[in-house]
């Protein structure tokens, strides 16, 4: 039982680097997607579509498992 909790708490650990390294680059596309459109409300809400269309994409590097946890 040990293992599988130090399984699970690694590659948490990988999925929250992943998804904070995601935000971080997204930002200054983000900014500069901005002034292609001229209402606040639309860049808001196709950036909003973009940013979830591109986080669905699958990695192509996938994290490997195999070395999750060193016990």
């Amino acid at each position: 039982m040990s293992s599988r909790i130090c399984f699970v708490d690694s590659v948490a650990r990988y999925l929250f680097l992943v998804l904070m390294a995601y935000a971080w680059s997204m930002m200054p596309i983000i900014f500069l997607l901005s002034f292609t459109f001229n209402e606040a409300t639309s860049a808001y809400v196709w950036l909003t579509i973009v940013n979830i269309l591109s986080g669905l994409c699958p990695p192509s590097l996938p994290v490997p498992l195999s070395h999750a946890c060193v016990v």
